[in-house]
């Protein structure tokens, strides 16, 4: 499935995209993560129903080393993807 999940929350200037990256590495999850204008990250991405619960779980939540980050609100909605995803990057 392809989701967009929209974060909201101290999540800019903090670590957070290198720690999206790492946790979707960790869980296999294929896609991109970028700041948005108004302060807040989107995450596009493809992976299974099961992950994402794991996923969305570990992005609420503060990692060592990332102490900055606060995340205040996730929204995540089923999205269109124009083909496979064959990595999850940083995109600018």
């Amino acid at each position: 499935m392809h989701y967009r999940i929209l974060v909201e929350g101290r999540v800019q200037d903090v670590g957070y995209r290198s720690y999206v990256r790492r946790v979707a590495k960790e869980l296999g999850v294929k896609g991109f993560v970028r700041n948005l204008h108004d302060g807040s990250v989107e995450i596009t991405c493809e992976c299974e129903d099961n992950v994402l619960n794991g996923f969305l779980e570990k992005l609420e939540r503060k990692s060592e080393g990332f102490a900055g980050i606060h995340v205040e609100k996730i929204t995540v909605e089923k999205a269109f993807s124009p083909g496979g995803f064959s990595s999850f990057e940083i995109r600018f």
